[in-house]
C-alpha cells in the first residue's frame, strides 16, 4: 500500500548531551499538518561493552494537535537545553512554548534560556 503523506521535515532541533529531540511534520493525504516528537539517546553507545546498550529511539505517535507536542516535549526540560534548528514559520509558536514552560518543580525556563531561543527564532542577534 503506497504511503499517501509527504516526506516529514524538521521543524525544531534540540541539542542534548549524548541526544537530541527533533519534532517533525508533514502533511497527511488530506493536506492537514501532522507532528511527531523524536527521541534520540545515544550516551548508552559510550559505555564500555558490558556497561552499554544501543540508542535509545522514541517517536510519538503523528498528531494534528499543536498542544500534544507542547505535552509531549514537557516530559524533558527541552528550553533549556540547546536549539539546534527553529523552522521559521514555527518560531513565534516555539518561543510561546518556551515562555509557557513549567518544569515538575514548578520552575519557568530562566531569562538565559528565553534568550537563547530567541537568538535561535532569529529574534535578537547572536551574542559576541
Amino acid at each position: 500500500m503506497p504511503d499517501d503523506r509527504r516526506d516529514s521535515g524538521a521543524i525544531i532541533e534540540i541539542g542534548a548531551e549524548g541526544g537530541s529531540i527533533t519534532v517533525l511534520s508533514r502533511l497527511s493525504a488530506t493536506g492537514t499538518k501532522e507532528y511527531s516528537v523524536q527521541l534520540r539517546d545515544q550516551s548508552l553507545t559510550l559505555l564500555s561493552e558490558d556497561e552499554g546498550g544501543g540508542e535509545i529511539r522514541r517517536d510519538s505517535l503523528w498528531t494534528e494537535n499543536w498542544n500534544e507536542v507542547v505535552k509531549t516535549l514537557g516530559r524533558w526540560p527541552w528550553p533549556m537545553l540547546y536549539p539546534l534548528y527553529v523552522d521559521p514559520e514555527y518560531r513565534e509558536r516555539i518561543l510561546a512554548a518556551v515562555r509557557g514552560f513549567t518544569r515538575k518543580d514548578g520552575q519557568s525556563a530562566g531569562a538565559s534560556a528565553i534568550d537563547r531561543w530567541k537568538r535561535a527564532c532569529g529574534l535578537i542577534d547572536e551574542v559576541d
